[in-house]
């Protein structure tokens, strides 16, 4: 067993921080901070570079942890720069060591105080290698997984631009009618009892308006502002555009104001609405109509005068059924990612439980 201060140095002052506003789209150099992406843009600076790699990043505030192996620059404030001590460790076991780590969420406050509590296995350098080469084996399937599902989402948006054209310009010279005619919002009723399904934007993927929550709560619970949405609706998020949750429920529920309930009438194919909806196109377009610069909501008078495209429905059907059969391959490929993510997280628990 080994505590946290006898196997890590705090390096951060060694590293050299970018403000946020000089990050790159692209440049030399990639720049490390502690959000989700694996880099937060680059920099054509040199000056300064961290080249004693590979290196541990902490996220003080996420409680993100980064492997990384090549030259960086470090990002804005809260980026913890750790450096091994003793060089006979296996850096990369190090790293799923301390991402096994229970750290307590207490919100956007700092995080680094209960990490330099920790303590951990640490067998000999052949066991670490041993172990390190497992579990990067299953990282590279649930790597592929996730690569795969993507690339099978950027296939249906490429899809529909084939077939379609863009919808905003309407550049193959579609017949076009306002959304307000063609899928007009439906007002809200209460029509239930005992546990109902309610879903907000926070159990809403981005980009691709795939459930990763469900919640089911009392009807009494369900608050005055909420509505009801049946299989015939497209569900569409008013707040924040750009973040693009756009739903096509199978089932019966209720939502949250943040999500307007459309109802896509006979010449408009609900699949095929949602990933017009979803193009970039519509959501660069609908996402400069918006008030408010904390909270953006969509100016619904756009919204509602929108000239939405109609191909024929015969057109609309065929592309659906292209969507769904992109449907059935992600949803295989999500098994294998689902079995891998299970293996990871048991592997995890049987290398580095004390």
């Amino acid at each position: 067993m080994a505590f946290f201060t006898d196997v890590f140095s705090d390096v951060t002052k060694e590293g050299k921080k970018i403000p946020k506003e000089q990050y790159l789209k692209n440049g030399k150099y990639p720049i490390i901070d502690q959000g989700q992406n694996e880099i937060a843009g680059y920099t054509n600076e040199k000056e300064g570079i961290y080249t004693d790699v590979p290196a541990i990043i902490f996220g003080d505030h996420t409680r993100i942890i980064k492997f990384v192996t090549t030259p960086f620059f470090l990002g804005a404030d809260g980026v913890k720069l750790l450096k091994i001590k003793d060089s006979a460790n296996y850096a990369k076991y190090l790293y799923y060591a301390l991402s096994f780590v229970k750290i307590p969420d207490t919100g956007y406050n700092r995080h680094f105080k209960w990490l330099k509590e920790s303590e951990f296995l640490l067998p000999s350098p052949e066991k670490q290698q041993k172990i390190a080469e497992i579990l990067d084996k299953v990282n590279d399937v649930i790597r592929l997984c996730k690569q795969m599902i993507e690339k099978l989402d950027l296939l249906i948006k490429s899809r529909f631009i084939e077939m379609f054209g863009d919808p905003v310009r309407n550049n193959k010279k579609w017949d076009v009618s306002p959304i307000a005619e063609v899928a007009p919002i439906v007002p809200c009723k209460m029509k239930a009892e005992g546990k109902v399904w309610l879903l907000n934007l926070d159990m809403i993927e981005s980009g691709t308006g795939k459930i990763i929550q469900y919640l089911y709560v009392d009807i009494k619970n369900v608050g005055q502002s909420t509505c009801m949405f049946d299989e015939g609706n497209v569900l569409y998020s008013k707040l924040r555009p750009y973040l693009n949750k756009v739903v096509v429920p199978d089932k019966k529920g209720y939502c949250t104001s943040e999500l307007l309930t459309l109802r896509p009438k006979k010449q408009l194919n609900k699949v095929f609405f949602a990933n017009l909806l979803r193009s970039n196109a519509f959501t660069a377009y609908i996402s400069e109509k918006v008030a408010g610069s904390k909270m953006p909501r969509v100016s619904m008078n756009d919204f509602k005068e929108f000239n939405c495209i109609l191909p024929p429905i015969e057109l609309q059907n065929q592309f659906v059924d292209f969507t769904q059969s992109i449907d059935k391959l992600q949803s295989s490929v999500r098994k294998v990612l689902e079995k891998a993510e299970i293996l990871k997280k048991s592997l995890m628990q049987e290398y580095f439980s004390m």
